[in-house]
């Protein structure tokens, strides 16, 4: 018979089971104290999470200042040795009492690209503000570097950190793959490792045991040259480009560890994000570069051979089932996709057209425009550290039949036309009210357009002139057809993996 405690009626042995519970319990609460201490206290005494941790994907050959101060000492402009990948700008070393700063910061298409800053949409959000809220100093810098992917972003974010900013706004995600990379000690690593070490570097004492014990830790990263060294700059472009799975979810691991990067420095430094989603042409931009998987040549080959011969004299439901047939066997051809959205786009059903035109960019495998898995990135960085969003895609879109974006507001692949970026200008002058109170009288609004036309009527002919070659030059570094393209030395890392 089972013996009863007389105070609760419950069995003795019940009762010592608990108790030995309750003290392993204890026992490893009073175990993990002192840990727990020393990780508060080290999150404490760090000046940032990670302001002084490097890249953990590559480093630099060497860091060089996007700013630099002016013979007078009164101005910080842009570096010379910079101004081959940005424009050239400048703004007080000392901030005016009613100056609001603000530092536009990503790729071409926040440069302006085929233009310049001249017609940015940095630019146009200067003149929105400054006509909304004329009795403030409005100082908006234009931070766009030509093909600078989000990690060649941080440190830039870094900088202008230290030049007191009211407000970072970021544009990234079409440069992503420009770049070599061949992530060999982290693609080395097994997957359960990876997310390990991802969620790890959360951790205080994980940082700082690092530190002790990798104090050449930025010696065993890839190195990267001080500017961009584009693979469409070479002569073999689009040979480099093969389809790679492992290497693409590198470079979006990559990509979220840039964005997070950025997002726990500012958030330290308490200057608020805004993030501008990239736009890209989704109906007048076919693929760049297509490859199947595992079918016969001849289904490329029927396909190809369709396209070259009266494509479009083929009545459309015979256009249809080939192109089914060819996804049947290749789901990932990128061409495919794409011819089978403008099927769609023909019979007015845009929803399936831009399903399909969103699939040939993901599978393109040159992808100079944002995949679908990076937009959504994006999205999720801005809703973890609550970043305002402008969805600048969305937005162009209303202009665009159907609402798939074109050439109707997009120069070429990725870059806007000039009211494309006044556009995103006025979109982020309408955050600015939300945000700083600004006035949003119908008069106003009037005078932001008439500000913007006497802009526009300023600049010369030449500026746009210049813009139009730019453009074509563009389209044809896009189509590996850069002008002046280099020869590659030595064997192309990426085709050992």
């Amino acid at each position: 018979m089972q013996t009863r405690s007389m105070a609760t009626g419950a069995p003795v042995s019940q009762l010592a089971r608990r108790r030995k519970w309750k003290f392993r319990i204890l026992a490893l609460i009073l175990a993990m104290t002192p840990w727990g201490v020393a990780e508060l206290t080290l999150q404490m005494l760090e000046r940032q999470p990670r302001s002084d941790f490097e890249d953990p994907f590559i480093g630099f050959d060497s860091e060089q200042p996007l700013f630099q101060l002016g013979e007078q000492g009164q101005l910080y402009r842009t570096a010379e040795n910079r101004q081959v990948y940005f424009r050239p700008q400048e703004f007080g070393v000392d901030k005016g009492p009613n100056e609001i700063r603000i530092f536009v910061i990503g790729g071409s298409t926040v440069q302006g690209r085929p233009y310049e800053a001249e017609t940015a949409f940095s630019t146009w959000l200067q003149i929105a503000l400054s006509t909304a809220e004329p009795s403030k100093k409005w100082t908006v810098v234009n931070c766009g570097g030509v093909s600078y992917a989000s990690y060649r972003l941080v440190p830039i974010v870094d900088e202008v950190l230290n030049y007191d900013p009211d407000l970072v706004v970021i544009c990234t995600g079409n440069n992503e793959f420009l770049e070599h990379r061949t992530y060999e000690d982290y693609l080395s690593q097994p997957l359960w490792q990876r997310k390990l070490s991802g969620w790890s570097r959360n951790i205080a004492l994980v940082r700082a045991a690092q530190r002790f014990l990798q104090a050449d830790e930025t010696e065993l990263r890839e190195r990267l040259p001080v500017e961009v060294d584009a693979e469409l700059d070479y002569e073999d472009a689009m040979e480099s480009y093969q389809r790679d799975d492992l290497w693409t979810r590198a470079v979006q691991d990559h990509f979220r560890e840039s964005l997070r990067r950025m997002a726990l420095k500012t958030r330290a430094a308490q200057v608020p994000v805004w993030l501008v989603l990239p736009p890209t042409n989704l109906r007048d931009c076919p693929p760049f570069k297509s490859e199947r998987m595992g079918a016969a040549r001849q289904v490329e080959d029927r396909l190809t051979d369709a396209l070259q011969d009266g494509w479009y004299s083929r009545p459309l439901t015979e256009r249809k089932t080939l192109l089914e047939m060819v996804l049947q066997e290749e789901p990932r051809f990128a061409l495919a996709q794409y011819w089978q959205g403008k099927c769609f786009d023909e019979e007015g059903d845009y929803e399936n057209a831009a399903k399909a035109y969103q699939a040939a960019i993901d599978e393109d495998i040159c992808p100079l425009r944002a995949t679908q898995s990076t937009l959504q990135i994006l999205r999720e960085h801005a809703s973890r550290f609550d970043w305002a969003l402008v969805d600048a895609p969305s937005l162009l879109s209303t202009s665009c039949r159907g609402g798939i974006t074109d050439q109707t507001i997009l120069e070429d692949h990725v870059h806007p036309k000039i009211q494309g970026h006044q556009s995103i200008g006025l979109a982020l002058l309408e955050r600015a009210r939300t945000e700083w109170g600004l006035s949003n009288r119908e008069e106003v609004d009037q005078q932001v357009q008439k500000a913007f036309r006497k802009h526009l009527d300023s600049l010369p002919s030449a500026y746009f002139e210049r813009g139009r070659g730019r453009l074509e030059a563009l389209n044809r570094w896009a189509r590996g057809r850069a002008i002046g393209a280099k020869a590659r030395r030595g064997k192309d890392a990426r085709s050992e993996l």
